[in-house]
This record gives C-alpha cells, sequence and structure tokens, in this order.
C-alpha cells in the first residue's frame, strides 16, 4: 500500500482510521500527506515506511516477523509500537522525527542518522547506533516509571556531535538525578552533548557517563545565574516553592 506525494499546488492526502493487514509481507508506504489512527500488520516481514513531509500519528502492532520502520524527509511519527518480538529495524533518516512508546522491541536494531528518536518511558532494545549528529529526545519525569530509559541489551556506538535532547514533565518538580541510557557496551559517549533548549529557563542540566550508564541532573539554577538582582534573589525561593 502506498500514498504517493502531490504536488505543492494540490491538497496532501490523509488516512484517518483504522488500517488492517491480513497475512503475508506488506508494505505501507506514506510519502506524503497524513495518517491517523492504528495499523496492524499480520504475520510476515512488514515495512512502514514514512517519507517526505508525512505524518504518522496511532499506534503499530507488528507480527513476530522481520518487521521495519524507517522515517526520512521531514516525515514526523509520534505513537506506540508492538514489534511482536521479532529481530526488527527502526532507521530515523533526514530531518525525521520519531516519537513513540515500544513494546516487544528486544530485538530491536536502532539507528538514527540526523534524525531525532524520541524515548516514551521505558525501552528495551537490542541495539542503539547513532550518526551524523542524530538526536536522542528524553522526557525526565519523578513519576515512577514515566520517566524515558533506554535499555540496550548489546551496543550503543554514538558518533561524534549526537545530542541528547532533554524536557521535564513537571516544571515545579525537575530537579534530579535520572539514569536514561543503561548499555551493554557504550561506544562513543564521550561525543555526547546535551541540548537543553526545552527545558524550563530555571534549570540547566549536566551529563555523567560511567561505565556503559548515561545519566543526567537538573539543577535549579542560582539567582546569579538567572540575572537577579539583590531583592529578587532573595524573593527566589519562595517563588519557586510557589511554583512547585
Amino acid at each position: 500500500t502506498k500514498q504517493t506525494g502531490v504536488a505543492a499546488t494540490f491538497t496532501a492526502p490523509s488516512i484517518t482510521g483504522e488500517v488492517r493487514f491480513g497475512t503475508g509481507s506488506d508494505t505501507f508506504d506514506i510519502a506524503d500527506g497524513s495518517l491517523t489512527g492504528n495499523v496492524s500488520f499480520g504475520t510476515g516481514d512488514n515495512k512502514f515506511l514514512l517519507s517526505g513531509d508525512a505524518t504518522g500519528t496511532g499506534n503499530l502492532t507488528f507480527g513476530a516477523g522481520v518487521d521495519t520502520i524507517t522515517t526520512s524527509g521531514t516525515s514526523v511519527f509520534k505513537g506506540a509500537v508492538d514489534f511482536g518480538g521479532g529481530a526488527d529495524i527502526l532507521s530515523i533518516g533526514g530531518t525525521s522525527s520519531f516519537t513513540g512508546q515500544l513494546t516487544n522491541a528486544a530485538g530491536l536494531a536502532v539507528s538514527v542518522q540526523k534524525g531525532t528518536f524520541g524515548v516514551v518511558k521505558s525501552a528495551s532494545i537490542a541495539s542503539l547506533t547513532v550518526t551524523d549528529g542524530g538526536t536522542i529526545g528524553i522526557l525526565l519525569d519523578k513519576t515512577p516509571g514515566a520517566s524515558s530509559v533506554l535499555n540496550v541489551s548489546g551496543t550503543d556506538k554514538f558518533a561524534e556531535g549526537w545530542k541528547l535532547r532533554l524536557s521535564v514533565a513537571n516544571v515545579g518538580q525537575a530537579e534530579g538525578h535520572f539514569i536514561v541510557i543503561n548499555a551493554g557496551t557504550l561506544t562513543g559517549g564521550s561525543n555526547l552533548a546535551a541540548t537543553t533548549d526545552l527545558l524550563p529557563f530555571l534549570y540547566k542540566g549536566s551529563l555523567t557517563v560511567t561505565g556503559n550508564q548515561v545519566a543526567v541532573d537538573i539543577v535549579r539554577k542560582s539567582g546569579t545565574e538567572l540575572g537577579l538582582n539583590k531583592s529578587e534573589s532573595a524573593a527566589y525561593a519562595a517563588i519557586y516553592d510557589a511554583i512547585g
């Protein structure tokens, strides 16, 4: 199944509702427009492809075959994916973005080339490779089970220029120590850079790579770091407590 691209002068196509595939190896290729709804694949080696400026929102469910998700161009996917427990592939290229909660993904190999991989809650995968300045999006949340944690049983390979994009779920409860990546083998951790643009202005983040683990510490900026004068700094603590 393919939803092809159209000229800029035409309205982009859209699919709304549930899509179900039968047995066999199927390919769902969306090169333009939007998909809003859940997609279920049957048995076989299935593929879900997003390219161009296409968008996909919903849940994807695969069987136990060798399944593949590929995003490229400026495409965006947001949802949840059940990979079905196979030896699967997630490839994020171009400046595309994939943000999803992963289940049954212990055999999943993830590659991020320039794009962004947004990790939702806890995910367990087989391997992760980040190149060409790719980004891992992390949401920090003190609610048990809600914070982004990527558990990689095999190897994490990070090329120079890769980034962690940090954001917080609760402005008033952002401070803390968060483990964000656990790996069997971590290669290139020293190449890590943090993108804190999405952190609230009150906070700053720092990264620690210890062995095969990457952690983030979020602390409140001082009054001086915020550019406050003496009287403003005196009121800062009370204002912060009120926000929390």
